[in-house]
């Protein structure tokens, strides 16, 4: 991604279309745009509770840093996720426009 290019990621089934800048996780580009995003831990990576099933390019992200790979690691052996491309939304990055799923995901102010 250039520096200045905002990647644009579709979340699903909330049907919002998220604009991340560079350097910045899928997750704070959610808040920053006023999204609330189900977490536990605050981007710590630790929780999973922010993690994100891709449903395009499975390269759209950078490559999982190693904290990233740590955590993703607490899903392991969850049939849920068996078979997906699954990442961290507070640690994931984009690089391209993309599609997600995850469930949760709405507007602060909501109350549901």
């Amino acid at each position: 991604m250039t520096e200045d290019r905002v990647c644009v990621v579709r979340v699903e089934p909330a049907n919002v279309s998220i604009r991340v800048k560079p350097n910045e996780s899928l997750m704070a580009a959610a808040e920053r745009q006023g999204y609330h995003w189900p977490t536990i831990c605050h981007g710590q990576a630790v929780c999973t509770a922010c993690c994100i099933v891709l449903e395009g390019n499975a390269e759209a992200f950078e490559p999982p840093a190693l904290i990233e790979k740590q955590g993703l690691q607490l899903l392991a052996g969850r049939s849920f996720y068996e078979g997906k491309v699954v990442r961290l939304a507070c640690q994931a990055h984009p690089i391209t426009d993309t599609n997600v799923t995850k469930r949760g995901v709405r507007p602060a102010s909501s109350s549901s």
